[in-house]
């Protein structure tokens, strides 16, 4: 049963990250301990809330993260906050999918964090490595809401998805070298690199693009 400020939901559809596998591998990688519910993202149902809770009605659909009670189950509660916090709740628009819903959290959120560090805004020239990937597209569409000039890398195969998602230019990873086709077509210098694909040793290689 829901305690004060939080909200029961019936899980339509639950979203998979790789903190998923990590904390199932590992559950002392996000500071958990066993027993506990795998998954975080999800869409469903309200199907009650205990007291305080003010946004939502018995029968709306919401989507959002479900870090302390898990979502890889039947029903699930989260606290609700109006201020920001780790546990964030919205309602689905009507025209948005459970299995779309409950694809954003995450990536989504995850994107808009590395922009956020990585100061990116109006006129800003960003490189994205793995632009085609779920926190990637992401990244790449918030990037452009800013106003910011992007560039991103994908597999040739995915070259007009990134392009739909409103990249200015995209990079074929798997025809050219990414740091000589920036040099070559004078794209650089750039404000930021973010790299949702390489390790350390590989990211450090981009350094002279900056």
């Amino acid at each position: 049963q829901p305690e004060d400020h939080e909200v029961l939901v019936r899980i339509a559809i639950a979203g998979v990250n790789p903190v998923d596998w990590k904390n199932i591998e590992d559950p002392s990688h996000s500071g958990k301990q066993l027993p506990f519910i795998a998954g975080q993202d999800f869409a469903g149902i309200v199907e009650g809330f205990g007291e305080g809770v003010t946004r939502f009605a018995i029968g709306d659909r919401i989507f959002g993260i479900a870090r302390e009670h898990g979502s890889y189950a039947e029903y699930t509660c989260i606290r609700d906050t109006e201020a920001p916090g780790p546990e964030p709740l919205c309602k689905i628009p009507d025209d948005v999918g459970d299995s779309d819903a409950a694809a954003i959290p995450t990536p989504a959120l995850t994107a808009l964090a590395s922009l956020d560090w990585l100061d990116v805004g109006k006129d800003s020239k960003l490189l994205i490595i793995g632009a085609s990937g779920s926190v990637g597209g992401f990244a790449v569409q918030l990037a452009k809401l800013r106003g910011a000039y992007v560039i991103g890398t994908a597999h040739s195969g995915s070259e007009d998805d990134v392009r739909a998602l409103g990249a200015d230019d995209v990079i074929a990873y798997d025809k050219s070298d990414v740091t000589e086709t920036v040099q070559q077509k004078h794209l650089g210098p750039l404000d930021a690199v973010l790299d949702l694909a390489n390790g350390p040793d590989e990211s450090k290689a981009l350094a002279p693009l900056l």
